[in-house]
């Protein structure tokens, strides 16, 4: 089993912006989220933001000059072919994207992703030097919190190995945790990420 390495030195802050704003209020967002880079370096945070597809190029110009992380909302999971209206992830690599979001509640509701789907782009995702933010999240709740410990680790765990059977072990992989059942109960929840080591698994889950 590989050593477990210190815990990051720095926090991961960021969020993803889905699909609610256009191009011109995307730009703007970008503005106002490079004039934090200063202060989020002297807090020790690594600040991403990830817009949509059409956005990237234009938003990583408005970071020029920043330690900000850009990202993609998914990317598919080979590097080309006939694959009409998926997204290569060699080109969001060549766009100067650092961390690429797979796996949403939405995307799997919507679209039916599973975790081997996961798997396999988070595979692509690492072999083109970014790194995979891997959505995770139970489907089930409880009101009890020892109950509820239980039912999230149950049904994560699986989603987890999935994820991580497809990538080295040395590979950074980010997870984001959130309750599959708020999408379905159209509750607002934020998504979060922590830093977790997870010796059972014999890999280091950075995820913050």
């Amino acid at each position: 089993m590989p050593s477990i390495p210190a815990q990051r030195e720095k926090r991961i802050v960021g969020t993803s912006l889905k699909m609610y704003f256009d191009l011109p209020s995307t730009l703007r967002y970008m503005e106002s989220v490079a004039a934090l880079s200063s202060a989020a370096e002297k807090a020790g945070i690594d600040l991403f933001v990830i817009p949509d597809f059409v956005s990237i190029l234009p938003s990583k110009d408005k970071l020029a000059g920043t330690n900000i992380w850009i990202g993609a909302q998914d990317c598919y999971s080979e590097d080309k072919g006939a694959y009409t209206g998926e997204v290569s992830p060699v080109t969001l690599k060549q766009a100067g994207v650092k961390i690429v979001e797979i796996g949403h509640a939405e995307r799997r509701r919507l679209f039916g992703e599973t975790d081997q789907d996961v798997a396999r782009k988070a595979a692509a995702i690492v072999k083109n030097g970014m790194v995979p933010l891997i959505c995770i999240g139970e489907k089930s709740k409880s009101q009890i919190a020892s109950q509820a410990v239980g039912i999230a680790v149950q049904e994560c765990q699986p989603q987890i190995k999935a994820a991580l059977s497809q990538i080295p072990d040395d590979a950074d992989v980010i997870f984001g945790i959130y309750e599959l059942w708020s999408q379905t109960e159209k509750v607002l929840q934020d998504s979060f990420m922590v830093e977790v080591q997870v010796p059972a698994f014999g890999k280091h889950y950075q995820k913050v």
